[in-house]
């Protein structure tokens, strides 16, 4: 399910990736010790984490250590007085999922929440659904932060009164055909905490843009879960036709306690990926079967072999 996506391999490819600096360095915001999985206030904590450390890792970039730590007593209380607005985003995301390539209100809705902070946002790169947001604050590097836009065909049981009833065609994921079946959809992955920690970053970033110079490039991933957003948005000039990242960042969030960060160059998890395997046969008279070659024999004890492998 989990795809470090064409983005975190095209860093790698043009150089873009953690400084030395910011790789060791340890996090700037005091531990949060989180109740048991699935408590909501763990969501909670992980979404202030992750705002804290994404900010904190960058303002690193240009600040020295001293200055760093300084600005985080900043940022904490910047992070308390935004979260409860960026609570409600959170919220409204998890309440209406979409699954890839049809991530249509998502993307709608954060891309009015960039142009409120002044960037310059285009949607619809590569993909119908594809997000970028460019802001420009003087001379420095350019650097990129990227977030999941889509979910997963899963029915949410959580009880939550914000918890995802949403129903779409069975048709919107790979491999279903029945136009009649509906699916249920739900961020079981944690791409609606990614997007939120994302805009909330971006949100301390131009608070703070003063402590700050370079461009946020800041980018809306479609389709990481069935693959195929990210290389679309390559194939469609992302690093072409938006400045080009000398850093980049990418966030997920974990079953580990809230309060822990974990930074590292290069490939972290594992990547979906698929190919095309075509058995090939020879027609033959009916009188004369042993002229030809049936794929069906063939592949009928592949798939039997293999279960889990194939689509037909």
């Amino acid at each position: 399910m989990e795809e470090i996506s064409a983005l975190s391999s095209e860093w790698r490819k043009n150089g873009i990736g953690l400084p030395p600096s910011v790789r060791m360095r340890p996090s700037l915001r005091p531990p949060i010790m989180a109740p048991p999985t699935g408590d909501h206030q763990m969501e909670g904590n992980q979404m202030k984490t992750l705002l804290a450390n994404t900010t904190a890792l960058i303002l690193v970039l240009q600040l020295s250590a001293g200055t760093a730590y300084a600005a985080s007593a900043r940022l904490d209380m910047l992070i308390d007085q935004k979260y409860p607005e960026l609570e409600k985003v959170y919220k409204e995301l998890h309440a209406n999922p979409e699954l890839g390539f049809h991530e249509t209100r998502t993307a709608k809705r954060l891309a009015a929440e960039l142009e409120k902070l002044g960037f310059e946002v285009t949607v619809g790169l590569g993909a119908g659904t594809a997000l970028v947001g460019v802001f420009r604050n003087g001379d420095g590097p350019a650097i990129m932060l990227r977030t999941e836009l889509d979910a997963l065909p899963m029915e949410e049981k959580t009880g939550l009164d914000y918890a995802s009833r949403v129903q779409v065609p069975a048709t919107q994921w790979p491999g279903n055909s029945d136009e009649t079946a509906k699916v249920f959809v739900a961020h079981s992955c944690g791409h609606d905490i990614h997007m939120a920690s994302w805009l909330g970053a971006a949100q301390l970033l131009v608070e703070m843009k003063d402590d700050w110079h370079g461009t946020l490039l800041l980018v809306g991933e479609p389709a990481e879960e069935i693959g195929g957003g990210a290389t679309a948005m390559l194939k469609a000039g992302l690093f072409e036709k938006f400045p080009k990242p000398d850093f980049g960042f990418a966030m997920h969030v974990n079953g580990d306690p809230a309060g822990k960060i974990t930074v590292k160059d290069g490939a972290f998890s594992g990547n979906s990926d698929t190919f095309d395997l075509t058995f090939k046969g020879r027609g033959a008279h009916g009188s004369a079967p042993h002229l030809s070659i049936d794929p069906i024999v063939q592949g009928g004890p592949f798939r039997h072999r293999y279960p889990g492998c194939c689509e037909p």
